[in-house]
């Protein structure tokens, strides 16, 4: 019955403003909107921009619905009016577009940060001390956006974050363990980030003098680049391994651009792995570098598990090789669990 009631409930909510759009857009192709299409474009465009985002608030300002997602109908309504109305009376919604767009943006960055700050003093009250800021910006940003499109903006974020905002040293805590100290992977991410700059500096010079946008264009693709790897760079003494204990998995990461998470139920072996990686190619390389840095351990598992990759690429696997500083501690503390 309570089911029932939500449906019924949803389908008020939705079922609304989805009318009043559908009304507008009939009014779009009608005979009086040709007879007097600059006055009704005025009044429909504000209609979807103002009107129906704000019905919308009102029906869901006391249902568990986030309050964010008055957002998404404020784009819904800047799409819809983008497509209906004739493009010569469009003049209001590029004012609109130009100042909202923004505004929109940093309404977003600011609800994600804020809620990730929540989420995780929220853990910790929980003794969950694990939890990160990636980790909880990835919550949060899930509750503004769909699966696929969160990947995306989770990384986007995650890259400012970690490149301009996160300074602070991060202790270890206990069950973490660290994967770039000992490893090539420090060494190797500088490496890229120099060779980026060196070639853009003279792709740049080259390509100006064919067509200077195009020229600027790949300068700043490849700035962004070597922003995504100092962002990597430094989150990797920010997101160490993680025996979780209290969930029996074990929490493996590569900075902000690989992410497993590895039950101790599915383990069928864990062991020292001392080969070159050319020699087995039956084994998943975890770190997203490949073959050009080197690995030490190796993890079996019982059938076949997927874990996550950056901008919410995800790679199938049922063997996993990777680095960890501390192998042997690793190892003993994983075989003591399964």
């Amino acid at each position: 019955m309570r089911k029932l009631i939500n449906l019924n409930s949803y389908f008020f909510v939705f079922g609304i403003p989805l009318t009043m759009i559908f009304l507008l857009i009939l009014l779009s192709k009608s005979s009086v909107f040709q007879q007097n299409p600059s006055k009704l474009s005025l009044a429909i465009t504000l209609d979807l921009l103002l009107i129906v985002p704000f019905v919308y608030f009102l029906l869901i300002r006391k249902t568990a619905i986030p309050k964010i997602t008055i957002v998404t109908s404020f784009i819904v309504g800047m799409i819809i009016s983008s497509i209906i109305l004739p493009t010569e009376e469009q003049e209001v919604l590029s004012l609109i577009k130009t100042i909202a767009i923004p505004v929109i943006e940093l309404t977003i960055l600011y609800f994600v940060v804020t809620k990730s700050h929540k989420i995780i003093k929220n853990y910790k009250l929980e003794n969950n001390q694990n939890i990160d800021f990636f980790d909880a910006m990835s919550l949060a940003v899930l509750q503004v956006a769909p699966a696929k499109v969160a990947s995306v903006l989770t990384t986007e974020i995650a890259v400012v974050y970690y490149c301009f905002i996160s300074w602070k040293k991060r202790a270890l805590l206990e069950n973490e363990f660290t994967y770039h100290d000992k490893s090539t992977s420090v060494s190797v991410i500088l490496g890229f980030i120099l060779v980026i700059l060196i070639e853009t500096f003279t792709a740049h010079h080259l390509l100006s003098k064919w067509n200077v946008i195009v020229a600027w264009v790949f300068t700043f693709l490849s700035v962004y680049t070597c922003l995504q790897m100092i962002a990597l760079l430094k989150s990797l003494s920010k997101r160490p391994i993680f025996i979780d204990e209290q969930n029996q998995q074990i929490i493996l990461r590569y900075g902000i651009f690989s992410e497993a998470f590895i039950p101790f139920s599915e383990i069928k072996d864990i062991c020292v792995f001392d080969k070159d990686i050319s020699e087995d190619e039956t084994v998943t390389v975890f770190s997203p570098l490949g073959k050009l840095e080197g690995v030490n351990m190796l993890i079996e598992t019982r059938k076949e598990l997927i874990f996550n990759r950056f901008y919410g690429f995800k790679k199938k696997y049922t063997s996993l090789v990777f680095f960890v500083d501390q192998k042997r501690q690793f190892v003993n503390k994983i075989k003591d669990k399964i």
